[in-house]
């Protein structure tokens, strides 16, 4: 079974704090895009996106990531990633989103990591 967990905070008069916890796959990612879409259609540009309970992604996940930075950006705002677990981190260093999307303290693992895990 499929269950996603979202929640929003509007921090700092500024940013929109949405937490991402659960499964965000392709059965939930239109849940996670539709907010997203609301957000930004009320004016909340600025999307810091705290991963920290998220428990397993696929690729429409991550897809959905890239997809709400072109989103954010297109509405002159942008989207950061926080909190990234270890597994996320990895997948997105191995397929070059490292360095499209913006992630606060990303764990850097190098390739000789991934090979070992």
């Amino acid at each position: 079974m499929d269950v996603l967990h979202l929640s929003t905070e509007h921090v700092d008069g500024v940013s929109t704090l949405v937490r991402v916890g659960g499964e965000l796959d392709a059965a939930t990612t239109p849940a996670f895009e539709q907010l997203v879409g609301e957000l930004l259609s009320r004016g909340h540009n600025r999307l810091v996106l705290d991963l920290g309970g998220l428990t397993f992604i696929d690729s429409t996940g991550i897809g959905s990531f890239v997809g709400a930075r072109n989103r954010a950006r297109g509405a002159y705002g942008s989207l950061v990633l926080r909190s990234v677990p270890d597994r996320v981190a990895a997948v997105l260093a191995v397929v070059g989103l490292d360095g499209v999307l913006e992630v606060e303290a990303l764990n850097r693992i190098d390739h000789v990591d991934l090979a070992t895990r």
